[in-house]
């Protein structure tokens, strides 16, 4: 089951690339949600054959994942958003630089860990709920989404939200997981899980963004 799963993922983490090359809008980044789905793209591929075919040392490639998903994260709802006070914005920006540099520091010294994992998705999480409640602040404020169902920035956010608010205890809890021999492969499932929902949103998302 959870290897059926973890394919199926994989799959359709390119489905949202080739909606995107559909509607004639892969270079479109005036849409903010665009760099996050060549990140995916990119990462399906590179998982499905540098990982499962091919067999390659992946430690590199989950090490430069997070800055890039950041960027993509950040983008996203820099864009979305456009805040008035970018402040806040800019500390997360500094934060986020000294957090993946700690977390790159720890890896060299212990690199039998998921710790440096556990660090940076930890703020990723973060970020992502702080930019989820201003998303839903400005909402309320502005009132000028007739019908969430239709928009894309719903999905992406709600895509987001359940991602990483269901991944971030596994790589917290990561180190303890495999210490302990605690059911490794249901909490991976749940990673797993969350990744096929995330695509899905994305997928749904990026096929109303003609509707925004």
């Amino acid at each position: 089951m959870y290897q059926l799963f973890l394919y199926i993922a994989l799959f359709i983490g390119v489905i949202p690339f080739w909606v995107l090359i559909y509607k004639n809008r892969e270079f479109s980044f005036k849409q903010p949600i665009v760099p996050f789905i060549w990140l995916t793209f990119i990462a399906s591929l590179y998982e499905s054959v540098g990982t499962l075919l091919l067999q390659l040392d992946t430690s590199y490639w989950f090490r430069f994942y997070p800055l890039v998903e950041f960027s993509a994260l950040y983008y996203f709802f820099y864009r979305l958003i456009k805040p008035k006070n970018k402040t806040l914005y800019g500390v997360f920006l500094v934060l986020f630089v000294l957090v993946y540099g700690y977390s790159i520091f720890y890896w060299k010294k212990y690199d039998d860990t998921l710790f440096p994992d556990a660090i940076t998705t930890t703020f990723l999480t973060l970020f992502v709920f702080f930019g989820a409640i201003q998303w839903v602040k400005n909402l309320f404020e502005k009132m000028h989404i007739s019908n969430l169902w239709k928009n894309a920035g719903f999905y992406f956010i709600s895509g987001f939200t359940i991602y990483y608010s269901s991944t971030f205890l596994f790589f917290l809890l990561s180190d303890l997981i495999f210490s302990s021999n605690l059911y490794y492969n249901d909490y991976s499932f749940v990673n797993v899980l969350a990744t096929l929902i995330l695509r899905v949103l994305l997928i749904i998302g990026v096929w109303n963004m003609n509707r925004n």
